[in-house]
């Protein structure tokens, strides 16, 4: 006896349970990506504008000088925040925020330093938090055990402007405790990076120069600042900078 010849049932895909063909389930994958990225995109846009009048409020505040009110705003934010680029901004408006109070706040303007250089990876955060040991806490020793970190990421990293601006401030930092030699040095290689044409911004190096030529009565590094003078001249955008690097060139 032969076997009974087994059946096959194919459900109508219209049918209740019927499988999906492979067009209609990616119709609805799209269909639902494109839903999800709707609702993202609106609750982005909502979120990224009440972001920006709440910075804007508390920056307002900062400029005012009401720096309990802006603190209390700006840490406000700070911990809803989880946006990098945003929490970027909160964190350098409250380094300005504590390094303005009076007296200033140094310990939470660096707190805030090193925390957005985690947020914020690069040679250039590194470098913000040396000019603020520089110039806000006027911290020589400090901004020195800084800079070689920056040095070395802007190097690894291709990032010729911090670096170009990183020599310029460690040049200043070795003058202001008399390491003439080493700021010299520092001036060489400022001179490789303008001879390798690297993309740098021209200005910082300015008040280094100024100094140098004063401390230094080398002829030879008083006529490599009159040349770097006249080459960086012309790049230079800035009209105040332009005449200070115009009046290098006659010392």
């Amino acid at each position: 006896m032969q076997p009974a010849p087994r059946l096959s049932v194919q459900r109508n895909a219209r049918e209740p349970g019927a499988a999906c063909s492979l067009s209609d389930r990616s119709m609805r994958v799209i269909r639902m990506l494109r839903q999800r990225q709707r609702k993202s995109l609106k609750y982005w846009l909502v979120n990224a504008k009440t972001f920006e009048t709440a910075y804007r409020e508390a920056a307002a505040l900062v400029a005012a000088r009401q720096f309990q009110n802006a603190e209390t705003a700006l840490q406000r934010l700070r911990q809803k925040e989880s946006e990098p680029s945003n929490l970027d901004l909160l964190l350098l408006e409250l380094v300005q925020l504590y390094c303005l109070m009076e007296p200033p706040d140094f310990a939470k303007a660096e707190a805030c330093c090193l925390e957005r250089e985690h947020v914020i990876q690069t040679a250039r955060s590194k470098y913000a938090t040396a000019m603020m040991y520089y110039w806000s806490m006027h911290d020589v020793a400090r901004t020195l055990e800084k800079l070689p970190q920056v040095i070395e990421q802007a190097i690894r990293g291709g990032d010729d402007s911090t670096l170009y601006s990183a020599f310029s401030l460690k040049g200043l930092a070795l003058l202001d405790i008399g390491r003439l030699n080493e700021a010299t040095a520092v001036l060489d290689e400022i001179v490789a990076m303008v001879q390798r044409r690297s993309r740098v911004v021209v200005g910082d190096e300015t008040l280094f120069f100024e100094r140098l030529s004063k401390a230094s009565v080398a002829p030879e590094t008083r006529t490599t600042i009159r040349e770097l003078a006249r080459t960086l001249s012309p790049m230079c955008r800035d009209l105040s900078f332009v005449a200070r690097l115009d009046a290098l060139e006659r010392i």
